[in-house]
């Protein structure tokens, strides 16, 4: 019997070792690029993202600049990072997916709170310099992308997420489910290619304009080094390729 025992241990240890082991993977898997189109988009993003910071960090106005930085970590990290992460999940079934699921709505958690923080920043900024609120092309998008991403990105994946119990409660049919995963997936694609546009639009905006100029050069320095590293690994492949053939 203490053997079986034992036995009994060393296979739930064994299992939750193996488990453990397959999250693991499961998560750099969703985290990380996997094929060149990923690591393109990974890397205009992350580049995005270092010269915003760059550009802004230094800015006098502390309020701006939390509007600045909060919108950038929302729409310039982590809404993107989530998107990606529910394209490579449909992949997975049961557990798997559950887990990379409830990380896909972590991650979008946090982006929607780096979004509050950017929104309520630039609200107050308005209210202690006693301007008017959505006067401007590029607050008019973004008012826009925020009741897209509440009403509905968000809402139809609280809905179509069967662990919340939402769909259950409110007796849903599988094809009103699967309806609502389907305009989350869509308003959720339409809410970051919205927020790009308004993230466009604000290079525009007075209050950034001598800043716009920086940043150009700062994401051109970036840009045309990395142009150039890639150019010279591209030529010494070439010649690496050439020496073997010869």
């Amino acid at each position: 019997m203490g053997e079986n025992g034992n036995g009994g241990g060393s296979e739930t240890l064994t299992s939750s070792t193996t488990s453990t082991t397959r999250f693991s993977q499961d998560v750099s898997f969703l985290l990380v690029p996997q094929n060149g189109l990923e690591l393109v988009l990974t890397a205009s993003l992350a580049l995005f993202s270092f010269t915003t910071y760059r550009t802004f960090s230094q800015h006098p106005n502390e309020l701006l600049k939390m509007h600045i930085f909060g919108m950038s970590g929302a729409f310039g990290v982590c809404l993107p990072l989530g998107a990606l992460i529910a394209i490579k999940l449909r992949r997975f079934e049961d557990l798997r997916r559950t887990r990379a699921l409830i990380l896909h709505a972590f991650v979008q958690t946090l982006g929607m709170c780096c979004f509050s923080i950017g929104f309520f920043a630039i609200y107050e900024n308005k209210v202690r310099k006693g301007s008017e609120h959505f006067t401007t092309v590029h607050s008019r998008f973004g008012m826009a992308t925020l009741l897209l991403s509440v009403f509905g990105a968000v809402a139809f994946g609280v809905v179509g997420f069967r662990k919340t119990g939402v769909a259950k409660v409110a007796k849903m049919s599988e094809h009103a489910v699967a309806q609502t995963k389907k305009w989350h997936r869509n308003s959720g694609t339409t809410v970051v290619l919205l927020s790009w546009v308004t993230i466009t639009l604000a290079f525009h905006h007075p209050a950034v304009t001598d800043a716009t100029v920086n940043y150009i050069l700062a994401f051109w320095y970036i840009l045309i080094s990395l142009a150039a590293v890639a150019f010279t690994i591209a030529i010494r492949g070439s010649e690496t390729t050439r020496n073997l053939i010869v």
